[in-house]
């Protein structure tokens, strides 16, 4: 929760600062109200499971925790899944809301105020509740900045590259401040679920080339929905990249303090493990791609941007997180799912 107030809060404060002096691109994500309410629940439920969102399996994938791959196998499916189920259902999403192709409703315009006047007010807000529960309910780990220099065990000093963990609030704002580099290299958004989308069809694609079947690759191109992901466009491509620099980062930073060594001396995990894995990424990705969003990109940067669906979302995220977590049942079953195999 600190990290993601922090990074919402940091991501508005710089959205806001940018659109006063008109630098900033919005593209404010639009309302399916039923494919918000479906899919941000499904999302939050996929979390509970798998103990990860659609980004940071990437991260935890480079830092050698060993579920991670399934959970990138199921979402892959989840994609394919929802890609080719997408044209049947689209109608049925956009239910209770504005009809498809209508501005996104943002709330700037609900409450008649600048982007600006509302972002910046907020973030701040974000930020205070960010560091109100780090009071209230203190980490366990120390501000980045108080633990560098610190002795390692093997002698040496503790530098950036090898902590092991960066404090919640401090992680945040490093997130947040990535949207503006998101801003100024794409002017875009932090997002990760539809590189899910373009990553499978491109596989799915090859393996079509494989066996000769080069007029269905041009046909899935074509594809109402995949067409819209394919890899070949500029910024279906960039997410592809930011998700494999995902990768990188966590393997480049588990690699240099402890965190790749233990997650892998850690047990292989059970086949109920790996069961639960994909199950959970193929919820995470077929519920992220209903909503249009994940925990970036209608968390972080949706809900940033102040778009209302993006609130909805989030919102059910939660609301679908607690409730299977709620499960007598299922209890036990997360619990050895995250104490075996995650951070």
């Amino acid at each position: 929760m600190k990290v993601f107030l922090s990074a919402t809060g940091v991501g508005a404060v710089c959205l806001g600062t940018l659109n006063t002096f008109g630098l900033a691109t919005l593209t404010p994500k639009p309302m399916k109200l039923v494919g918000n309410i479906i899919g941000g629940s499904m999302v939050g439920i996929g979390m509970a499971i798998g103990g990860a969102c659609p980004g940071t399996v990437f991260a935890q994938f480079g830092a050698g925790v060993n579920t991670a791959p399934w959970t990138v196998v199921g979402g892959l499916l989840g994609a394919l899944t929802y890609g080719f189920a997408d044209p049947h259902i689209a109608d049925f999403l956009y239910q209770g809301g504005p009809a498809p192709g209508s501005p996104s409703v943002t709330l700037d315009n609900v409450f008649g105020l600048s982007f600006s006047a509302i972002a910046i007010p907020m973030g701040v807000t974000f930020i205070a509740m960010a560091y109100l529960f780090e009071y209230l309910f203190p980490s366990t780990r120390k501000p980045f900045y108080k633990a560098l220099n610190s002795d390692q065990k093997d002698g040496s000093k503790t530098t950036l590259a090898k902590l092991s963990y960066w404090d919640p609030i401090h992680a945040g704002i490093g997130v947040g401040l990535m949207q503006l580099v998101a801003q100024w290299n794409m002017g875009r958004y932090l997002s990760t679920s539809s590189a899910y989308v373009s990553f499978s069809s491109a596989i799915l694609a090859a393996l079509l080339l494989l066996i000769g079947q080069k007029a269905k690759v041009t046909e899935l191109s074509k594809h109402s929905y995949f067409g819209k992901h394919w890899i070949t466009k500029l910024f279906p491509l960039w997410q592809v990249c930011l998700d494999f620099g995902m990768i990188a980062g966590g393997y480049i930073g588990g690699s240099q303090s402890i965190i790749r060594k233990q997650n892998r001396a850690r047990k292989t995990p059970t086949v109920l493990q790996k069961v639960l894995a994909v199950v959970a990424g193929w919820i995470l990705i077929f519920g992220a791609r209903t909503t249009m969003g994940c925990t970036s990109g209608h968390g972080i940067s949706g809900m940033a941007m102040l778009s209302v669906a993006s609130f909805i979302s989030v919102a059910f995220n939660f609301i679908g997180g607690m409730g299977i977590s709620a499960i007598p049942g299922l209890k036990g079953v997360l619990s050895a799912q995250y104490d075996k195999v995650n951070y």
